[in-house]
C-alpha cells in the first residue's frame, strides 16, 4: 500500500506553503521558521494548518509524509555538517520536475 493509500490527488500549495513544509520536514518549530523567513509565527502556523487541509493531512508528520509520497519534497539526510546548518529549498535539476530537495 502506498503511502497516500488508494487516493489520487493533485495538490497545489503556494510557494511560501511549501517553504514552510520543508522548514517543518527538518523538524524546525513555527518560531524558529518565522525568525528564518521574516514572518510572523501565527502566519507560519495559518500556512502549516492550509497545506495540511489541502493535502488532506491529520498532523504535521501526516503533512511531511504525504509531501514526500506526493512528490513535493524529496528525503534527504545531510551529513553532520549539513545538518546544522538551515535548510534551503533547491530546484531539482529536471526542469519538467516539480519536487524540491531539502537540503
Amino acid at each position: 500500500m502506498s503511502l497516500l493509500g488508494n487516493q489520487t490527488f493533485v495538490v497545489c500549495l503556494t510557494a511560501r506553503e511549501l517553504e514552510v513544509v520543508a522548514f517543518v520536514a527538518a523538524g524546525f518549530s513555527a518560531k524558529e521558521i518565522a525568525l528564518r523567513i521574516f514572518i510572523r509565527p501565527r502566519t507560519v502556523e495559518r500556512h502549516i494548518e492550509s497545506a495540511r487541509l489541502k493535502m488532506r493531512a491529520r498532523n504535521r508528520t501526516h503533512l511531511v509524509t504525504r509531501a514526500i509520497a506526493s512528490g513535493l519534497l524529496d528525503m534527504y539526510e545531510p551529513d553532520e555538517k549539513e545538518a546544522a546548518a538551515q535548510p534551503a529549498l533547491v530546484r531539482d535539476l529536471n526542469p519538467d520536475s516539480d519536487a524540491f530537495v531539502l537540503f
